[in-house]
């Protein structure tokens, strides 16, 4: 394994091994364009959404379209990615 790591710092530099391998965060439930912005700028690298129907925190599908495409526009600006 030291070896792998010694040369992935050769190729791609010293802090490509721990950008690949560090733990990821997803924050689950967001229902509001405000609520994803602060957990993206709390660090989250993905957010979740819940569809499963009667439960706390279920979202209609179009609502979050319209979070997903204000979160990009805020983040983005005109030349957001399309989904």
């Amino acid at each position: 394994m030291q070896r792998i790591e010694n040369l992935l710092n050769i190729v791609r530099g010293p802090d490509t091994w721990n950008a690949i391998h560090r733990t990821r965060v997803k924050i689950c439930g967001i229902r509001s364009l405000d609520i994803a912005l602060v957990a993206s700028r709390a660090g989250a690298d993905f957010l979740g959404f819940v569809f499963v129907p009667n439960t706390r925190r279920a979202l209609d599908e179009n609502v979050a379209k319209e979070i997903i495409t204000g979160f990009r526009k805020r983040c983005f600006g005109p030349h957001s990615p399309k989904a």
